[in-house]
């Protein structure tokens, strides 16, 4: 059976919270993120907590969804910026400690050594 699209004017009557929202988007990979991986949810930053990051294997790019059942604004945009900056920062190695350490909770897959699991 086909997923049908979310109508963004839809989205605050059809989730209590952004956590439920959170949890239709990670039970449906294909919305936003194909053939990505979850690496983190609610993954701490200097900033605040990202809701979602993917990794895109093919491409070696983090993907940082901040969700709002309400409109964004600014300041979300901010947020996105703000998170996606500190991920930027990392060295190689400390991002990789950082997702593995990070994994293993909130329904996110344990990763061991992300390094290397998302280069195979």
């Amino acid at each position: 059976m086909a997923m049908q699209p979310l109508d963004p004017k839809d989205v605050k009557d059809l989730f209590a919270d952004e956590d439920d929202l959170e949890q239709y988007i990670i039970d449906n990979p294909n919305l936003f993120a194909p053939n990505c991986w979850l690496v983190g949810r609610q993954l701490r930053t200097d900033e605040g907590e990202a809701d979602l990051v993917y990794v895109d294997p093919r491409q070696g790019w983090l993907l940082v969804i901040e969700l709002k059942l309400g409109n964004a604004d600014r300041r979300t945009i901010g947020q996105v910026a703000e998170y996606a900056e500190f991920l930027a920062s990392l060295t190689p190695s400390a991002l990789s400690m950082h997702i593995s350490n990070s994994s293993g909770k909130n329904g996110v897959p344990k990763i061991v050594d992300f390094a290397s699991e998302w280069t195979e």
